[in-house]
């Protein structure tokens, strides 16, 4: 019992540091996807990928059914304190990307680009009666 308590003390004690040793890139990686969640709640309601990132956060034109809440309050800033780049590619296709801690195209380990390609989920077809 008392070996099972201290592996819990040991494990709570270290999981914030296992958090926090997480490279900018993994975090960028991470990121990418839970913005990406956003991305295709406003497909499912509006049927296209955002025409910029900021119609997760604020109502476009043209799209009568978003919300009626915003998918998030506010695009959080990559690991390096930068907006993400966002290219809508099609409908149903985008790209996010972060430029590194260099903020330039390219490099390697924290230079490198983060690049996240997202693609709209799969609606079922619903069945006519």
């Amino acid at each position: 019992m008392k070996f099972a308590k201290l592996f819990l003390v040991i494990a709570l004690i270290s999981a914030p540091k296992l958090h926090a040793a997480e490279s900018k890139p993994e975090k960028a990686n991470i990121m990418a996807n839970e913005i990406s969640k956003s991305i295709d709640l406003f497909f499912v309601d509006c049927h296209e990928v955002p025409q910029k990132l900021q119609d997760i956060v604020k109502q476009p034109k043209g799209c009568k059914y978003w919300g009626p809440d915003p998918y998030v309050k506010e695009i959080p800033k990559d690991p390096w304190g930068r907006q993400w780049r966002y290219k809508r590619l099609d409908p149903q296709h985008y790209e996010l990307l972060s430029l590194g801690a260099d903020g330039k195209e390219g490099g390697e380990k924290d230079n490198s680009d983060v690049i996240f390609k997202g693609k709209a989920p799969e609606i079922p077809a619903q069945k006519s009666k």
